[in-house]
């Protein structure tokens, strides 16, 4: 007669359960490897929740003594991380890509003419201040420019 040869495989890693012994990470699934980690990890955990104030207090008392490693050990931390590109913002009127305004100047403008009446006088008198200069300097060329088509050369 053949005797069947029952093999176990460990839940966590997929590996062959060998050994003598039945004992409970075998009856549970678990290697020994496995089963190890289980009962540290078990273990440990109960710990930190029985005595989870003195720890963190030594904890605290640790960083509060030495204030200077603690930032040295987050400025290493922060260095390391990859930095995450920054993803562009956009006009929220135009889709014009802005730095880290909502609007971009044009559509800025546009709005706050639209909304506010103060801003909107202001503007209305430089603009008239502005055109009425540029009519005054159109005159001006067009008086300079007239001037030198009529002037008659000088004879000597």
């Amino acid at each position: 007669m053949e005797a069947t040869v029952q093999v176990l495989t460990c839940a966590r890693c997929e590996t062959d359960i060998t050994g003598q012994r039945d004992g409970k990470s075998k009856r549970a699934g678990l290697c020994a490897r496995c089963g190890r980690a289980e009962r540290l990890s078990t273990y440990f955990k109960r710990y930190y929740q029985r005595n989870k104030e003195k720890i963190l207090e030594k904890n605290r008392r640790w960083a509060r003594e030495n204030k200077e490693r603690v930032a040295e050990l987050r400025r290493i931390r922060l260095s390391k991380q990859p930095k995450k590109p920054k993803e562009p913002k956009f006009c929220i009127d135009c889709g014009t890509v802005v730095q880290r305004a909502l609007r971009c100047r044009k559509c800025y403008v546009r709005n706050k003419y639209h909304t506010d009446a103060e801003y909107r006088r202001k503007r209305l008198i430089t603009t008239k201040r502005w055109a009425q200069k540029k009519r005054e300097e159109a005159r001006l060329h067009k008086m300079i420019d007239s001037a030198e088509t009529t002037a008659q050369p000088v004879a000597r």
